[in-house]
């Protein structure tokens, strides 16, 4: 995959930051794929009290490259997480994240779909307090190949929590046509396009609040969605 153009990883969590970037193809062979995507999956805990330590938690993400043809990629990532404050338990539990990617269509794309499925499990100790906030990311991108007029619609839909954080689309010349974000459970967007190279990117995160649950309670969250771009005449 080239890097031409290079677009930002937004994580969901307020303050953290990670030295993360994806890359989309804004140029590439005339005899490309169609479609030249990756998926990533991300889990992470952290405190937001400055006396408050993530003793365990997953850390970083796994991704991987698919392009047209590719069966259904899927990348997994999750673990344990526990946070203390001075030795006293705040907050465990668990985080799981299933990210998919895939696409379809030659000489030009017809569809390109990613799904996540989120799971969150935190119980809130009773002994400390910390802010605590669990979260599964799953970020996917891909550049597809459109060789006549007419429109890419973007479809979504979910059930369970989360957050749509980020829609991006562009052309192959950095001409922003979608950028934005949203809490609905079903939405659509379609815009028109020409012939051309564009570059997709989206975002979804779940998060569980410490803040959330009663002293000494437990709670799970689950998220199911599905994201989907098509080529429309």
């Amino acid at each position: 995959m080239n890097s031409a153009l290079t677009r930002p990883i937004r994580l969901g969590t307020a303050g953290l930051a990670l030295a993360l970037t994806t890359s989309l193809v804004a140029a590439a062979p005339a005899n490309a794929a169609s479609v030249d995507g990756n998926i990533g999956a991300f889990a992470y805990a952290n405190a937001g009290e400055a006396s408050c330590d993530v003793v365990q938690a997953p850390t970083g993400g796994n991704s991987k490259q698919f392009v047209t043809g590719d069966k259904r990629k899927r990348v997994s990532k999750g673990g344990k997480f526990r946070v203390e404050d001075t030795g006293v338990l705040a907050a465990n539990g668990k985080i799981q994240n299933r990210t998919t990617g895939d696409g379809s269509g030659r000489p030009a794309f017809k569809k390109v779909s990613f799904t996540a499925r989120h799971k969150i499990v935190m119980t809130n100790g009773a002994g400390a307090s910390c802010d605590v906030t669990a979260t599964a990311d799953s970020q996917s991108g891909a550049t597809v190949v459109v060789r006549k007029k007419g429109k890419i619609r973007l479809t979504w839909h979910r059930k369970g929590g989360g957050q749509l954080a980020d829609i991006y689309l562009a052309d192959s010349d950095g001409n922003v046509l979608v950028s934005t974000s949203s809490n609905a459970k079903r939405g659509k967007i379609t815009k028109n396009v020409t012939s051309g190279k564009y570059n997709l990117f989206v975002q979804f995160y779940t998060t569980l609040k410490e803040q959330s649950i009663g002293s000494g309670k437990h709670k799970t969250r689950t998220t199911n969605y599905t994201f989907t771009a098509r080529f429309v005449r």
